[in-house]
Order: structure tokens, then sequence, then C-alpha cells
């Protein structure tokens, strides 16, 4: 990930704040996504790389001080944002929580997919926080973190200009009550569940065969772990497999489709209660999930509730 050019800070050892994406520092489209990276002190950082290498649950008990980068009631880091209505007035403040992240990429040098990994990239901006503007002209930013011990630290303002692009508003439910739309725009869902990786295997009674009929990419997904039943991880060729998934489901027509919350998929929180760091690389590969959907006209309907027995 770039490392981002400073917009805005607040003594060195309190807050730093810089600017992610887009490249054009200070402005960004509207309906597009802008992306800041936070930078707390040092000794706010080592509580944190405490807590994580301890990899133990929230709940469980803590035999040497630390912070959680996971628990808003340890580390509460978020940005306020105000649009600037006329000279004198402003519209806000709308506030965007920020998130612990790591940044990955994918190691697919070894001849054998079961062996492909992720390699983390390396940044000073641990916590990032996204916004989307929905309004162009100005608006104005601070970034404000709560650490548990440490008091409150904030940043100055800063402004930046939103730009009009080709960028869409949000889908909401039209006025009355019954269809969808997009901005002033009727939107007609064309699609169906695709919760995860479906592999189109098992269809010719030959599962571990690559020739499989059913499997038009030679992409065959058994003999890959699944969490669910076995606690492992998911394998990095799902998410590969996934995406060509994508592309074959946009070709055919679909604009939309359904996507659950699934351990053995893209579930960041499973073996640990409150501490997500084993399985930050998926949420890396559910930006890449975002990124191919916004690519091919794919919209989204995310469903959060859990697809599994406690």
């Amino acid at each position: 990930v770039q490392q981002g050019n400073f917009h805005a800070s607040i003594r060195p050892n309190a807050l730093q704040v810089a600017w992610i994406e887009p490249g054009t520092v200070g402005s960004v489209g509207q309906f597009k996504k802008l992306e800041l990276g936070i930078k707390l002190n040092s000794e706010i950082e080592s509580l944190i790389d405490e807590f994580i290498a301890a990899g133990k649950s929230d709940v469980a008990l803590r035999t040497n001080p630390s912070l959680n980068p996971f628990d808003p009631d340890e580390i509460d880091v978020y940005a306020e944002f105000y649009y600037q209505l006329n000279s004198e007035i402003l519209s806000g403040p709308y506030r965007q929580n920020g998130f612990f992240f790591e940044d990955f990429v994918r190691n697919t040098s070894d001849p054998d997919p079961v062996n492909w990994t992720w390699d983390k990239v390396q940044s000073d901006y641990r916590f990032r926080v996204r916004f989307t503007p929905r309004a162009t002209g100005t608006w104005k930013c601070r970034i404000i973190a709560n650490i548990a011990g440490f008091g409150q630290f904030s940043t100055s303002f800063f402004t930046f200009n939103v730009t009009p692009s080709d960028g869409h508003d949000f889908v909401s439910v039209g006025p009355n009550k019954r269809f969808l739309k997009i901005g002033s725009e009727p939107f007609f869902p064309v699609g169906m569940n695709l919760t995860d990786q479906q592999c189109y295997v098992d269809n010719n009674g030959t599962p571990d065969d690559p020739t499989d009929d059913f499997d038009p990419y030679g992409n065959n997904c058994l003999g890959f772990v699944n969490s669910d039943v076995t606690g492992e991880l998911p394998s990095l060729r799902l998410f590969q497999v996934f995406e060509q998934e994508l592309d074959a489901y946009a070709d055919a027509g679909a604009n939309y489709f359904k996507m659950d919350l699934l351990s053995w998929f893209n579930d960041i929180e499973f073996e640990k209660v409150c501490n997500y760091y084993d399985r930050l690389f998926i949420s890396y590969e559910m930006d890449n999930i975002i990124k191919k959907a916004e690519e091919r006209g794919l919209f989204i309907h995310f469903n959060t509730q859990i697809q599994y027995a406690l």
C-alpha cells in the first residue's frame, strides 16, 4: 500500500494522518472512495503489538498490559466529516468509524495451489477510515482517537474538494416502499444467491476430475479446507475461483448477487472473540471482491447473519 502524504497531524508522538486514496491529495470524486491512514504513537503501537502477540480472545485473561485494536472500548478511532453548505454554514458532523488494517498481496509462486499464501505489506498507518462523499464541493474533516488509559487525541481540521465523477449514489428504497432506486433512477436487481465459491463440481460424479464438464475454468475447489468443518482457514485458491465466477456471472447478464457471512469463506471473527488478526487476509480478499463487483457492475446484497450453528 502506498504510504500516502501527510495531510493532517498533531504532535508527532500523538496522532498522524495520511491521505492514502485516491492518488490526488485533497481531491476525491463524488461517490468514490476516500481512504485515510492513521498512525498512533509508539507506546500505543507497542501495546497493540502485545495484544496481537498474545493471540488470545478479547475475553481471555491478559497477563501483560495491552490494547486490543479491534475493541472500540479500548481504541476508538473515527473521522468527523462536515460539508460546506455555504461560506457560513456547515452540515455535519458525519461520523465514520475507523478500523485496524493490514494489507496483503497474493503469493502464488508455488506450483501447488495448496501452498499459495498471502504476504503482508508493511505500513506505518495501521488504522484506516473510508468515506464516500455524496455531494460535490468543499468538505472538512478531522480524526479523533479515544485510547483507554491515554485519553483523547484529535487532529486539526483539514479540507478537501469533491468533484463530479462517473460514480453513482447508493441503492435505496423508492418513495412507494416497493421498489429500489439509485438517485432518482429505478434499479432492478437481476441475480441470485452467490454466497461463496461454487466451483461447478460434483455434477458428473467425478468431483476430483479437473476436466469436469461443469468446471469451465478447470478449477477444482475440492481438497481445499472448509473451516466450518475442520477449523482451518480458507485457501487463497477459493477466492481466486470466486472472482472468476463473478466474471462469468456478469458475462451472463447479472447485476446483483446476495452474499452471506460464512466462516469457511469471508467471516473475519470466528475462532476468537473480538480478535480478527489471524483473519485479516480475509478482509483483504473482501476488498478484492468489492473491487471486482464494482468493475463488473455487480451490486452486493450482504447478509451479515451468521450461517452456522453456535
